[in-house]
């Protein structure tokens, strides 16, 4: 090999790049599969860490190598390799350490794509786990036996040699060895095709929105904080809109009612507040039912399309907060003059006779209206738009008269 050639073998960062890539990738791989009240950590404990909603914390340690065998494999995690002997060390070195606690609610993971193949301590860890009594002198004697003058790894035996037996059976039965681990980009897809119910067309779109999301997120929350965590409440905040895709160009289901309506209707606030405005009367007794089923419909529809990730919590929001700018709108033209002849001293119950017919013209002119989701190309069912409409006064978000606010906040 030339002085030119050796120079850029020297310079080549292709493996570090590929193994940086690795260990995003099973990142976003764990962050597809993780549960309401887990946290995953992203150079924060370990390489990566995940903190589970029962208090166990799973320390993951990721190990990538682009060497090959004559076969164009990956190589062997060998009884040698010091990929394996210098993670142990490091986990030993931790659970050592004087302020270390909780040994029982820690698990240890090794990931690597490198093949398992002759491997004495997995050998050792294997017969182990498999042994009713857990005999740990078997273990200590079995990776002893290992040969080697390499003094890491001697003295990463010697630190198994001083662990107590109990805390030694905790680290065994909670330490996995992972290999072979070389098509993390398919488990992510496989994650994604269920995520998206087998549409296997939207996989592509899906994934390269999931990976340009987690590279921004990641590099944003590490240059302004150092690390990078997030718990499975953000997770659906950064990356709800990942799989949106797949729901743009179809309409939003409807989940109507389907049980009674409850007594005493005409108490809600919504309805209080169109019976105020002459919209309805009391003896509107059918409309007033249609109008509840659909608020009530609306809410069981919502609730569908979060449980069923059809949109995200930050898409209802955003439904709310453009549902409430287009009331707003249609309020302060209607109510332009209104609002003028108050300022030059006119008081509002003189003002009642035209109050309310714009009051029903601005409510006419909105159930016209087809509300959109922000993120989906179709718009909402004029049925649950209306409905929503319902919903939302009736929290008191909106309303009709002019001083709907004053009128119904202690109802």
């Amino acid at each position: 090999m030339s002085n030119v050639e050796e120079f850029y073998k020297k310079h080549r960062a292709g493996a570090q790049d590929a193994a940086q890539s690795y260990h995003s990738y099973y990142l976003l791989l764990l962050l597809l599969r993780l549960r309401i009240g887990e946290k995953i950590g992203f150079e924060v404990k370990e390489d990566l860490h995940i903190t589970k909603a029962d208090g166990t914390t799973e320390y993951i340690q990721i190990k990538h190598s682009t060497q090959r065998d004559a076969q164009r494999n990956p190589v062997n995690l060998t009884s040698l390799d010091m990929d394996l002997w210098g993670t142990l060390s490091n986990w030993l070195t931790l659970i050592q350490s004087d302020n270390f606690k909780n040994l029982d609610k820690c698990k240890f993971t090794l990931i690597t794509n490198k093949e398992e193949r002759e491997n004495k301590f997995q050998n050792a860890l294997i017969n182990f786990k498999s042994e009713k009594d857990k005999d740990t002198e078997i273990f200590l004697n079995q990776i002893s036996s290992i040969s080697t003058n390499n003094q890491q790894i001697l003295e990463c035996i010697k630190q198994f040699n001083q662990l107590s037996q109990n805390d030694l059976r905790l680290f065994l039965n909670n330490l996995s060895i992972q290999t072979g681990n070389n098509d993390v980009i398919e488990k992510i897809k496989e994650e994604i095709f269920h995520k998206c119910s087998g549409r296997k067309e939207y996989i592509p779109t899906i994934f390269d929105s999931y990976c340009s999301r987690l590279q921004e997120k990641k590099y944003t929350e590490i240059c302004n904080q150092g690390y990078y965590e997030i718990s499975y409440s953000d997770y659906t905040k950064d990356f709800g809109h990942c799989i949106r895709v797949m729901y743009r160009h179809s309409p939003l289901p409807v989940r109507k009612w389907n049980k009674e309506l409850p007594n005493d209707l005409e108490s809600q606030i919504f309805i209080q507040q169109l019976l105020d405005i002459e919209d309805i009367d009391q003896d509107s007794k059918e409309e007033i039912r249609e109008f509840t089923f659909k608020k009530l419909s609306t809410i069981n529809t919502l609730s569908d399309w979060i449980v069923n990730k059809e949109i995200y919590q930050i898409d209802l929001e955003n439904f709310e907060k453009n549902t409430i700018e287009l009331w707003k709108n249609n309020y302060r033209s209607k109510y332009r003059n209104i609002k003028k002849k108050i300022k030059n001293g006119h008081l509002i119950s003189d003002l009642e006779d035209e109050i309310k017919p714009l009051a029903v013209e601005m409510l006419d002119h909105l159930r016209e209206k087809s509300l959109s989701v922000p993120g989906n190309l179709c718009l909402v069912d004029i049925f649950i738009s209306n409905g929503y409409l319902y919903l939302l006064s009736d929290e008191l978000k909106i309303g009709w008269h002019y001083d709907w606010e004053n009128r119904y906040t202690n109802l």
